[in-house]
């Protein structure tokens, strides 16, 4: 090769690393300036404070999902990661905040292990389980040699889970926070609490347990502010599971800043009605006692022994195994022994049939003095057998039908007895002159249409006697009601109410003013209603200043036009 030729092949050489370096150099200067261009945009000028808030509140919302993050599993638990890959600013944010790792999530021990636990820290841990297996019983025990960095314990299980095996607990104080522990079998784990009892929790604030009754004393800690106790129902035992209410009392009355307190399907034994005593909750703000049977409906009994702070929210629920005869009696106990109480809210439900009395109640004795500020009440509408008809409208007269603020048209599963339940309607709904808030919920849909249809047909020249129907209501509830056609319905013979959209057409014309005397009702909430047509939705969204759908809403006209439609209806409405 000629020298003239090697020097050109080494003078090209020189110019393409030359030409490379230049690239190089120019190509960190454009970094700097893309840099530097970034850093004036918005989303990068925020504080580093706020932007590890706004990841904390990402991380908080549930059921995220990312497909193709490889964390990813049934819960989307992962999928909340995907904030950090936005940006290298984000996710240098991300990986200093400590905190945003700190919720370990047993359902993956992988991902805790390999991702969650190197970036934590050792900040305080949030621990958390849907299921249980022996790779979780194997990162649960790890954990546990740093039991003081727990804060917060939110586990599930199954009958056959077998959690917390020989978990070795050290016989000191904890920082334990929070303890929720459910499973899905009465009494299935009562020996797996006993490994607590070698603990003091001087900071514990919640406990929430379901189906586990054997409680060891040490997690009634003073500084608990939530107490929630639940036992599942099955129909292979309906007998609830029982609390003695001596010892009961006794773990209540050190609980001095005991907020809410929740007791469900669990009825207290040992209540002598010749015991006087009493114990004092003064911070009490929110009362739930859920009786599963009539038998165990001991409310009355329970509640003269608690000695409650004024304002407080009280909810006595009796389930659908109920006896129907109970009711006037439970209205006849909150009457006579309520009356010296001062409620911020009562309510009075039986589930199997919207059986409701709920108000802002300041003084259920005469409950109205014209010298105090008259409550916001709120009220369930109606009873669901013709023997508590009397009793109901006798507790109506004292409440004052016409103070009602909000009101709720349940599921009646018997409304015949009244003659015409919807003269009843309209005759109801004609003394709520206060009424702002109207939910219309599932079977009384068809009844309460009716009713509304039928005063939408009153105009101003009806004449000046006619009092106006509702004229303060400005919110409109829809609520598991389906929309279909009366052929639909008589082949289906199944669901919550059915009709067609006529009564959209209606509500249609009183929002606009022609029709149901006029009613200033800007917001209407749709929730869990299917099958609406396009007219109908344009007639909403055409007068409503706000029509909100919920999440559940579908909205497909032809969904039921076939029979493994509707199958599909039946199985998953």
């Amino acid at each position: 090769m000629s020298e003239s030729l090697i020097a050109a092949r080494k003078a090209d050489e020189d110019a393409r690393k030359s030409i490379d370096d230049d690239i190089v150099i120019h190509s960190a200067a454009i970094m700097k300036l893309k840099d530097r261009r970034n850093a004036l945009a918005a989303i990068n000028r925020i504080p580093p404070e706020l932007l590890s808030e706004i990841f904390r509140i990402c991380r908080a919302v549930p059921d995220w999902r990312s497909a193709g993050d490889r964390y990813s599993h049934q819960r989307g638990f992962c999928g909340w990661i995907t904030i950090t890959w936005v940006c290298r600013h984000w996710r240098e944010v991300a990986l200093g905040t400590h905190r945003l790792w700190s919720q370990l999530d047993l359902d993956v021990p992988s991902f805790v292990e390999e991702c969650l636990l190197p970036r934590s820290h050792e900040s305080p841990w949030h621990l958390t389980a849907l299921h249980w297996g022996t790779r979780q019983d194997g990162l649960f025990r790890s954990l546990f040699l740093n039991f003081d960095t727990i804060r917060h314990i939110d586990f599930t299980f199954g009958r056959l889970d077998q959690p917390f095996g020989l978990v070795p607990i050290p016989s000191r104080s904890s920082n334990l926070e929070s303890l929720q522990i459910g499973t899905d079998g009465i009494g299935t784990h009562k020996c797996s609490l006993s490994l607590f009892k070698q603990c003091n929790f001087p900071r514990i604030q919640s406990l929430q347990l379901t189906n586990w009754l054997d409680i060891p004393p040490s997690l009634f800690g003073s500084t608990l502010t939530t107490l929630a106790l639940r036992a599942s129902i099955y129909e292979t035992d309906m007998a609830p599971s029982s609390i003695d209410f001596s010892e009961f009392l006794k773990s209540l009355s050190k609980l001095m800043l005991l907020e809410h307190l929740s007791i469900e399907n669990i009825a207290f034994s040992g209540i002598s009605r010749r015991t006087a005593t009493t114990i004092t909750l003064p911070k009490l703000k929110f009362l739930l006692f859920h009786s599963p049977s009539p038998e165990y409906i001991n409310y009355v009994d329970v509640l003269k022994r608690l000695k409650l702070p004024p304002r407080v929210h009280c909810y006595l629920i009796c389930s659908y195994h109920s006896e129907l005869q109970e009711i006037p009696k439970i209205l006849t106990d909150i009457r006579v022994y309520f009356s010296p109480m001062r409620f911020k809210s009562l309510g009075v439900l039986v589930e199997n049939g919207w059986f409701a009395i709920q108000g802002w109640l300041d003084d259920p004795g005469p409950l109205f003095d014209e010298s105090r500020p008259k409550p916001s009440l709120h009220l369930g509408f109606p009873p669901y057998v013709s023997k508590l008809r009397y009793v109901w409208e006798e507790f109506l007269e004292t409440i004052h039908i016409r103070d009602l603020k909000s009101l709720l048209l349940g599921s009646p599963t018997d409304m015949d007895m009244f003659g015409d339940p919807e003269t009843t309607c309209i005759r109801f709904l004609t003394k709520c002159h206060n009424l702002e808030t109207l939910t219309i919920y599932g079977n009384s849909a068809e009844i309460a249409i009716s009713a509304l249809n039928d005063l939408a047909e009153w105009s101003p020249e009806d004449g000046p006697d006619v009092v106006p129907i509702m004229p303060k209501l400005t919110t409109l509830v829809l609520s598991n009601v389906i929309w279909r056609t009366r052929e639909e319905c008589d082949a289906l013979e199944q669901g919550p109410c059915m009709f067609d959209g006529q009564f959209v057409r209606a509500l249609q014309i009183g929002l606009s003013g022609r029709g149901i005397i006029g009613y200033p009702v800007n917001t209407v909430l749709i929730q869990e209603c299917v099958a609406m047509d396009d007219q109908d939705v344009a007639l909403l969204e055409e007068d409503v200043l706000n029509v909100e759908w919920d999440e559940h809403f579908e909205y497909h006209p032809s969904y039921y036009e076939t029979e493994s439609d509707s199958d599909s209806y039946a199985s998953n409405p």
